[in-house]
């Protein structure tokens, strides 16, 4: 389909749009770290579009909301961890919705090197019809001065959110770089306390595919 029959199907496809959001996120950890559980959620009231196949036309939708859950258990002092995340977007003007769910586990071999890997199974829910869908992902974490760089590559087959029996194959690198304990205050605490401020930049994320 060329640019103008999308233009034709949906007028205004093209029109600049003012959008507005916000994110929410609460963390909750027994006395002792080695257990946690965190929830994010996040929401757009951006317009997106989607081609409806039992009408032959591209039809306006509201963002989806976004909320994400972990449960992680730590081992061996820090050096080891198991998650287990899950992930809802949910279509609150279109009969769908999509679920994630990601056992992962991550280990450090040095302390200057983590290694994870992770599992995903995800279903579409469509019109009452359940779509199946996996994936898989792996990455490392390298330590330097105070200095964290990420690396994660994910592949995965995902249901399509729009067109029936289509299974979308999915490559991603992600990668950031994290900053901590940059700033040094001693006032109202003990000398040569450190509070860390903690900046994360993105370097890349890049759909391969």
């Amino acid at each position: 389909m060329d640019r103008c029959s999308i233009e034709c199907l949906c007028p205004g496809i093209d029109d600049p749009q003012t959008a507005f959001g916000g994110t929410l996120a609460a963390v909750v950890k027994t006395r002792s770290g080695n257990l946690s559980w965190d929830i994010l959620g996040s929401w757009t009231s951006e317009v997106q579009y989607w081609f409806d196949t039992s009408v032959n036309s591209m039809k306006s939708y509201k963002a989806p909301v976004y909320i994400e859950q972990t449960l992680t258990r730590v081992f061996g002092g820090g050096t080891t961890s198991i998650a287990l995340k899950q992930v809802n977007v949910l279509f609150l003007d279109r009969n769908l919705y999509y679920l994630r769910l990601m056992p992962m586990a991550e280990t450090w071999i040095a302390p200057f090197l983590g290694l994870r890997l992770g599992i995903e199974g995800s279903t579409v829910i469509r019109n009452d019809e359940f779509l199946p869908g996996w994936g898989g992902t792996c990455g490392l974490s390298f330590k330097f001065w105070k200095l964290t760089l990420d690396a994660n590559y994910t592949l995965r087959q995902r249901p399509s959110r729009s067109l029936p029996d289509i299974v979308v194959p999915e490559s991603i690198l992600y990668i950031t770089l994290t900053a901590n304990g940059l700033f040094r205050q001693q006032k109202d605490f003990a000398p040569g306390t450190v509070r860390s401020i903690a900046c994360q930049v993105i370097i890349l994320l890049l759909y391969l595919n």
